[in-house]
């Protein structure tokens, strides 16, 4: 009897510990749209005190809304939702290996506190944003494809990752492309979290998009690939927004030489620009190699520096060949420590608009 007992307990422990199941009592449903189930009936019908696991099979030609905690969408090979996973709310929730494409909303969206991930899935061709995050929700994506959003979008509308209102990402691996509008677009007092992401192709010169806007929010960046996008820039600081890579996180629980570089490179022309920093924002890029024009706009800060690093001592890096340098507006201010420019800029201060400021400090860098 004992025995029987203790194969008992350990078959509850292994219950809780499984990835994405958060309570022990959990039921585990097969929703086949080849045979024309319903996941939002599967939702509705089953009990909402226990944890529900539905496996996909198929296409599922649906809107879906979770209104309920502790739920997990996992699909079989090649299932695919044609139509928006709205989450208001609810917590606990995980969407894995779903291609989800919506014909007229975004793929994904959380909203009024949900707390839910995104995982090993495909977001892609949606009507307006990959995936929407707002008013105090949390998301974590990772390992995910956000692709060619922005199919049917109204102005201000197609990005990949699009968070505001107080909302929360967390987006580390993912593979961030062909989007309308930003690849990461990060407004209105939300937060990202973006780590080791591969941003290219996003965004268009005309509206003013990037690779990675914020705007009025936060980031925060750590071995991000943000290349060859076809907006305005590659990263956009603005309107007192904030974006800080490498050591600047935290470098009191992370030490500095455990972060990976952030590669920012944009293609040249005469208002195309790899970094802009503008209308009050902030910038403080450690651990970073730039490729293309860099802009610090009115009553802006941007700092560029490498010389932190150790034990290697490896320098950042900015490289404008064909391009610009420049700090132009009021009260702007560029200032670079231990990093290597190509051409070279000498050290010291140089006016480079009306009291715009370059400080220019190669330290360990020749």
């Amino acid at each position: 009897m004992a025995t029987k007992r203790l194969v008992t307990l350990l078959g509850s422990v292994l219950v809780v510990s499984a990835p994405g199941v958060a309570l022990a009592d959990n039921d585990t449903k097969l929703v086949d749209c080849t045979k024309g189930h319903s996941i939002q009936k599967a939702i509705d019908k089953r009990n909402p005190d226990r944890s529900l696991t539905l496996m996909i099979r198929g296409t599922c030609n649906e809107n879906v809304t979770v209104d309920r905690d502790d739920l997990a969408l996992v699909g079989e090979a090649g299932a695919t939702v044609n139509g928006t996973i709205s989450i208001p709310g609810s917590r606990r929730v995980l969407i894995r290996a779903l291609k989800v494409s919506s014909p007229t909303g975004a793929g994904v969206e959380g909203t009024d506190n949900a707390a839910f991930t995104v995982e090993d899935s495909f977001l892609e061709r949606n009507a307006t944003e990959g995936l929407a995050v707002r008013n105090g929700a949390f998301a974590t994506v990772r390992r995910t494809r956000l692709a060619e959003n922005g199919q049917n979008a109204p102005a201000d509308s197609g990005r990949g990752i699009d968070a505001r209102h107080g909302a929360s990402v967390a987006a580390s691996n993912n593979t961030i492309v062909n989007n309308r509008s930003d690849g990461v677009g990060v407004y209105n007092g939300a937060y990202a979290l973006l780590v080791e992401n591969t941003v290219e192709g996003n965004g268009r010169i005309a509206a003013s998009e990037a690779g990675v806007q914020v705007n009025r929010a936060r980031a925060r960046g750590n071995g991000n690939i943000i290349r060859n996008n076809t907006g305005l820039g590659g990263v956009i600081v603005t309107n007192h927004g904030d974006y800080r890579t490498g050591s600047g996180i935290n470098t009191a629980d992370i030490p500095d030489n455990e972060f990976a570089f952030e590669q920012i490179q944009h293609p040249l022309g005469p208002t195309l620009m790899a970094v802009e920093v503008s209308n009050g924002g902030y910038g403080d890029f450690r651990q970073v190699n730039i490729t293309g024009s860099v802009f610090v706009g009115d009553h802006a800060f941007m700092l560029v520096r490498g010389d932190q690093v150790t034990p290697n001592l490896t320098c950042s890096s900015i490289d404008t060949t064909g391009g610009f340098l420049q700090v132009s507006g009021r009260h702007g201010l560029l200032r670079l420590r231990g990093v290597k420019t190509t051409p070279a800029v000498p050290p010291g201060q140089a006016i480079s608009g009306p009291f715009g400021l370059r400080d220019i400090d190669p330290a360990v860098c020749p």
